[in-house]
């Protein structure tokens, strides 16, 4: 049996810095991953993936929707020296490949 590690989606995903998942019938294919670009840090979480694959897509794309969210703000918002606390909450329902 082929064991998955997060070693692929940590090699990836360009600042990608942690990854955790998990298995279990109730809630399929879950994970955790922290990646930090352009001075933003973000960490994102999926559950519910029916697989591996699709769980690490959902994972990449809510960090890079984050992660653009993040860059945005700080060119739209030049006056403010710095940020006590930036909160950027995305949620997605996953789609299943077909």
């Amino acid at each position: 049996k082929i064991r998955h590690n997060g070693v692929r989606f940590l090699a990836n995903y360009r600042g990608a810095d942690a990854f955790k998942h998990g298995y279990t019938r109730a809630s399929g294919y879950n994970a955790a991953a922290s990646a930090e670009r352009g001075g933003g840090r973000i960490i994102t979480v999926v559950f519910g993936g029916r697989s591996i694959a699709t769980r690490n897509r959902q994972i990449a794309k809510l960090s890079d929707r984050g992660l653009r969210k993040f860059y945005l703000n700080r060119i739209l918002i030049p006056k403010i020296d710095h940020l006590i606390a930036f909160k950027v909450v995305i949620s997605a329902k996953i789609k299943e490949d077909k």
